[in-house]
């Protein structure tokens, strides 16, 4: 296969692509960051064009609003942050103005008045629940928080720790697929992104028809997201695929580069070539390789020429 070489236009045409798919909410952070990085090291339009397909469903970017308020608990929203929690109206709302007049006039009066409420509605139901504790604590077990979590990125194939999250293993993966029938009622995607520790979903919204909603799993749980767009490619059945091969590719491919970084796998279904993986790993200097291979592991490309 001739690969043809990549112009600078060619790279920032693909990271506007990137761009916007973040924005819109269909990649994660690290997503974003991580295809933008093997871009900039990508030798073939060839190469370029993997690393972009399935984001929006489109050929360039499209434009987003910039007044998108991001949902709280939705991961992959556009520079989500934790929300800002408003506690009452605004400085600026007229109601505060109307409040500090009427303050001012009514002097210690109203003051009095404010302090003995306050100590009705917030001391006494707390000092109410502070004896009803002591004088239950024979009664409950301690309650248990939550645990921490592991943020270890376990290579493929590795049982993670006890709070560890790895798809790339039997257990991983079978997880993801129980999670998409019991939520969606199907296992068919257009494609799936699977990193260590979360995977990206494009779940058609029904039986037939190209729309889909992006899924979010975080090794434990399903999330619907807000992105939505369309494929023309056809569905593949994630039940198709075996973990084990799907394990062994992503193990070829990171040994193909020195001491990786990151890596992660692609399975979809494309009209004229069906179903089939793609594999990608990269390093702190930008160095990629990435492989394709049908759902049977047999390699048809790899970006190394090996």
């Amino acid at each position: 296969m001739t690969d043809q070489g990549v112009s600078n236009s060619d790279r920032n045409s693909a990271t506007a692509i990137v761009e916007a798919a973040f924005k819109a909410g269909q990649i994660v952070r690290v997503d974003r960051d991580l295809r933008i990085s093997q871009i900039k090291g990508a030798s073939s339009k060839y190469e370029i064009e993997t690393i972009v397909r399935g984001l929006g469903g489109a050929a360039a970017p499209t434009a987003v609003p910039t007044s998108t308020q991001a949902q709280p608990g939705q991961p992959g929203q556009p520079d989500q942050s934790w929300p800002q929690v408003n506690y009452g109206p605004h400085a600026d709302h007229p109601d505060i103005a109307n409040v500090a007049a009427a303050a001012a006039g009514a002097g210690r009066r109203i003051g009095g008045i404010v302090a003995v409420i306050f100590v009705a509605a917030f001391i006494v139901p707390i000092v109410g629940v502070a004896i009803g504790l002591l004088s239950a604590r024979d009664s409950f077990t301690a309650p248990e928080f939550a645990q921490p979590v592991d943020e270890t990125t376990y290579l493929p194939g590795q049982a993670p720790g006890v709070n560890g999250v790895n798809v790339f293993t039997d257990t991983g993966f079978a997880d993801l697929v129980t999670a998409l029938e019991e939520q969606t009622g199907s296992t068919r995607v257009f494609n799936a992104v699977i990193y260590p520790r979360y995977a990206v979903l494009s779940v058609p919204e029904g039986p037939r028809g190209k729309r889909y909603t992006s899924w979010y799993w975080n090794g434990r749980d399903l999330n619907q997201q807000s992105s939505k767009s369309t494929s023309t490619d056809p569905r593949v059945d994630l039940r198709s695929v075996n973990s084990e091969v799907l394990i062994a590719l992503v193990e070829d491919v990171r040994d193909r580069v020195e001491k990786p970084e990151s890596w992660y796998a692609i399975v979809e279904s494309l009209t004229n070539q069906g179903p089939r993986m793609m594999a990608y790993a990269n390093n702190e200097y930008g160095e990629t390789s990435y492989v394709i291979a049908n759902l049977q592991g047999e390699i048809t490309y790899e970006s190394d020429g090996r």
